[in-house]
């Protein structure tokens, strides 16, 4: 099952060789010792995590990420006094405090590949895309409630051009200066980790925090400073790690702090882990 390059859809026939809403012939991406891509029979059952696995030392398990579109984890005292080996949690509360943090490291050899596959296997972790968005599209923009919020610019924006592993792609998006792009997105497995890939132009300065529902704290940042005329398509991504996922409906703001010329947006693909 391949997600539609065009429009984003995830086609219901995982044997479909073209997009039943817009026609766009469905073609699969290259592997290369970089990347894995899962077969369309792959189990997509998920194993939760016992007691057992998760009780060790609660140091050993936070760890910093270094990468800067990512923020360091919080230290888990800040987020929830009881003890790791406390048996009165949620499925929700186990499955996130058993969860890995994200290799955001690995995920970005998916920044110059298109098209995004329906699942992948990332540093030897399985995710599958649960939701795709087209941002030029009016019903999957209202599907996942997107909008822009207190901008100072908003423009529509075109991109043609190719993508650093030689992908050559036609679309339609927005780019946007100050304020925030909201949106909705349902269906989550909560206490699992969520990646944003977010479809964009390499054209000049990306900052941006993330934050979540009404939330001031900011759970991640975009920082990207690349102009690139020749392959100018990049699939930039965002971590959202697991205890900040512990609902089926999420949220989602992210916040201009600085962009220019602005911050752009295509298509959009979320992924959970399998």
């Amino acid at each position: 099952m391949w997600v539609c390059p065009a429009c984003a859809n995830i086609p219901a026939n995982p044997d479909a060789r073209f997009c039943e809403r817009c026609g766009t012939a469905l073609v699969e991406p290259q592997p290369s010792e970089e990347i894995e891509v899962l077969p369309d029979e792959f189990d997509t059952n998920l194993s939760l995590p016992t007691v057992a696995s998760i009780a060790g030392d609660v140091q050993d398990f936070m760890q910093t990420n270094e990468i800067g579109a990512v923020r360091p984890q919080l230290d888990y005292a800040e987020r929830e006094p009881q003890s790791v080996k406390a048996v009165n949690r949620s499925d929700a509360q186990m499955r996130a405090v058993a969860s890995e943090p994200v290799d955001a490291k690995a995920w970005k050899v998916w920044e110059g590949i298109h098209p995004m596959p329906g699942r992948l296997r990332v540093s030897g972790r399985d995710w599958r895309c649960i939701a795709g968005l087209d941002v030029a599209d009016p019903a999957s923009a209202a599907k996942f409630h997107f909008e822009v919020r207190d901008a100072e610019v908003v423009v529509r924006e075109s991109g043609e051009g190719t993508y650093p592993r030689g992908a050559k792609v036609a679309g339609r998006g927005i780019r946007h200066q100050g304020g925030c792009v909201a949106l909705t997105l349902d269906g989550l497995l909560p206490g699992a980790p969520l990646v944003i890939v977010r479809q964009c132009l390499a054209i000049g300065v990306e900052v941006a925090e993330v934050t979540l529902g009404e939330s001031d704290d900011v759970v991640a940042e975009i920082r990207a400073h690349e102009v690139d005329g020749e392959t100018v398509w990049r699939n930039r991504t965002v971590v959202i790690e697991a205890l900040d996922v512990m609902s089926p409906s999420l949220d989602v703001r992210v916040w201009d702090t600085g962009s220019n010329p602005g911050v752009t947006w295509f298509n959009v693909w979320f992924y959970q882990p399998v």
